[in-house]
């Protein structure tokens, strides 16, 4: 995966390429639901997500596996720091088909001129 990095009170959006299969093929992801969960640390990567201090989820519309996660300034408007992120999918018939490995996710504090 890939760290993940956002000033703090920031939008951000991030394109994700869902593949499957070893050449790691584009999926046909149309009518999956993409969640994307920012928890305190690695502990709390549980099933249920009721520990994300950020939760975000999109029905993604793409026969290419694209997709985009946008973060707004409130769900970024918490303490700077280092926390960790997944990313799950399900498929239209609600069964879980893919998840990511958990990596950083940074907030770095607001920089201030002068």
């Amino acid at each position: 995966m890939v760290v993940r990095t956002v000033n703090r009170k920031n939008t951000k959006d991030y394109s994700l390429t869902i593949t499957e299969g070893e050449n790691e093929t584009p999926k046909n992801i149309n009518g999956y639901t993409i969640y994307f969960t920012v928890k305190n640390n690695i502990n709390d990567l549980t099933d249920d997500d009721v520990k994300a201090i950020i939760s975000k989820s999109v029905v993604a519309t793409s026969e290419v596996g694209l997709c985009t996660i946008s973060l707004t300034t409130s769900d970024t408007s918490i303490n700077p720091g280092s926390y960790m992120y997944d990313i799950k999918i399900k498929n239209p018939a609600g069964t879980w088909v893919k998840s990511s490995t958990p990596d950083k996710f940074i907030i770095n504090g607001v920089v201030k001129n002068g």
